[in-house]
């Protein structure tokens, strides 16, 4: 079982801001991050409005899918940062452009899955175990907080809902007016 929570701040009054979405099937689950740019006047709703349809219509993990998901930010914004990840039972599918990143906890350490400003569509092998957990972070959420801060984070939490929460603490403590907005999505696995 999987515990998800999911944060977008936005900071003064920017016209932009993130689009952040999980959906669940019996067996996937799509996690997604959208960050439009500074006044996307909408486009990263617009964007996880679109890939999160086409992932309702279609809940399969697949090469193809994750390149539609491309796709179709692409078309919509073609500066768009986009990570769309699907976490199926023994794989996990990463889509991602961009300035998103995309964390993994395993046995109490973090690894990036994602680099940043490279398109990325791949499938990787992954079975879930119970303390397992990902994070999904825009830039404007990452670039505040270090990689060995989500890890402690994490290790005091009982559930995504207080990471998160530990989290979006340090972020507070470094937000200036002109910051970029930020969100985030925390994924911590119950139950193997």
């Amino acid at each position: 079982m999987m515990d998800i929570k999911g944060y977008s701040g936005v900071v003064g009054t920017q016209l932009d801001s993130d689009y952040v979405s999980s959906v669940s099937t019996t067996s996937d689950t799509l996690l997604l991050a959208v960050d439009a740019g500074r006044e996307d006047c909408g486009a990263a709703e617009l964007i996880g409005k679109s890939i999160r349809g086409g992932f309702e219509v279609n809940p399969r993990l697949s090469k193809d899918n994750l390149q539609k998901y491309l796709k179709a930010a692409e078309e919509i914004n073609k500066d768009a940062s986009v990570t769309a990840v699907i976490v199926g039972q023994k794989q996990i599918g990463i889509a991602n452009t961009g300035m998103n990143c995309l964390y993994q906890i395993r046995d109490n350490e973090i690894q990036m899955l994602t680099e940043s400003s490279k398109k990325q569509i791949e499938i990787l092998s992954h079975t879930h175990k119970k303390n397992d957990a990902f994070l999904l972070a825009t830039e404007g959420f990452w670039k505040l907080i270090k990689p060995e801060e989500i890890l402690i984070d994490y290790i005091k939490s009982d559930s995504a809902e207080a990471w998160l929460s530990y989290l979006l603490t340090r972020i507070g403590l470094q937000l200036k007016e002109d910051s970029k907005c930020y969100s985030a999505i925390a994924v911590m696995f119950q139950e193997d």
